[in-house]
């Protein structure tokens, strides 16, 4: 939050002077180490802690992590009292929420934006990590919104991807699809491409890679990917599902499933034709009058 200077005579960074200005408020800056002059802060702090990290939660990710803590922090101020109060923190705050201005119809968006070249790899890079891109934005400067959980790119103010930031240096972003026409063209770089073996995907294609035997697996596997040319991403990944399913899976296995969905649509269509049922009423009434007739 400084330049220069700690303490009371700390300099604000521009980008806090535009958060104090976009939710219109001023901060007080205290003196380091002196909990004493911001006790409030402390106190949540304190409170924090307890109720949603006592006992340490255990979780995937960060966002997992900032769900949990968002849950408890919630139903503390739904069913909390302060003491000596005669409502709960959460009735409180929508009764001086009465008194307040609202709040900016938009969040402020504390996204770092970067401006960055496309290189002859499809890539952009950002804090020594390589993202990539589709083929089209080859040569061109894109624009990069980075916070602290996601990447997303931008061509001239379109999202043209959205990456899950990462932390370790060498923790490359492939996107397979963006390099599926590079290595349809160029089939021997198949096996070795890091598109494949180090490439994102959607689940079921990781996992027909990992269970798939075949020593040209990775060729299927750009070839199932082609098949997205032709038909719909859940159609396909629905056909490579069954496919694994079976233990054994391979791309003409992932066509067979497919063209069972086919023929599936073929015959379920309607019809104006017009089949009257079957009156088995007369039938129904012989067999009455023989019943009839032995019981004579």
């Amino acid at each position: 939050m400084v330049l220069d200077d700690w303490g009371k005579n700390a300099i604000k960074q521009e980008k806090f002077k535009k958060l104090e200005a976009h939710y219109a408020f001023e901060g007080i800056l205290c003196n380091k180490a002196k909990g004493n002059e911001k006790g409030a802060v402390e106190n949540l702090v304190s409170i924090a802690r307890q109720i949603a990290l006592t006992p340490m939660p255990w979780v995937k990710d960060f966002e997992e992590l900032q769900e949990h803590v968002t849950q408890k922090c919630t139903e503390y101020c739904m069913n909390h009292k302060i003491k000596n109060k005669e409502y709960s923190i959460k009735e409180m705050l929508e009764e001086e929420k009465k008194h307040l201005l609202p709040l900016p119809l938009l969040p402020l968006d504390p996204s770092a934006e970067i401006k960055a070249l496309v290189h002859p790899d499809l890539t952009v890079r950002s804090e020594g990590i390589k993202y990539s891109v589709p083929k089209a934005f080859i040569g061109l400067t894109v624009t990069l919104k980075v916070s602290p959980f996601k990447v997303d790119i931008y061509f001239q103010g379109s999202l043209i991807y959205s990456h899950k930031k990462v932390f370790r240096k060498g923790d490359h972003q492939y996107v397979t699809e963006h390099y599926l026409d590079i290595l349809d063209r160029k089939p021997r770089a198949i096996d070795n491409a890091a598109p494949i073996i180090k490439g994102q995907m959607p689940d079921e294609l990781s996992e027909f890679l990992r269970i798939c035997k075949s020593k040209d697996k990775n060729h299927q596997l750009v070839n199932i990917f082609l098949l997205g040319k032709k038909i719909s991403r859940e159609t396909l990944l629905w056909a490579v599902r069954q496919a694994n399913s079976t233990g054994v899976p391979s791309y003409d296995m992932v066509c067979f499933y497919l063209e069972i969905q086919e023929n599936k649509k073929v015959t379920n269509f309607d019809s104006d034709i017009k089949v009257d049922s079957v009156d088995f009423k007369k039938y129904d009434e012989l067999i009455e009058g023989r019943e009839k007739y032995n019981e004579k």
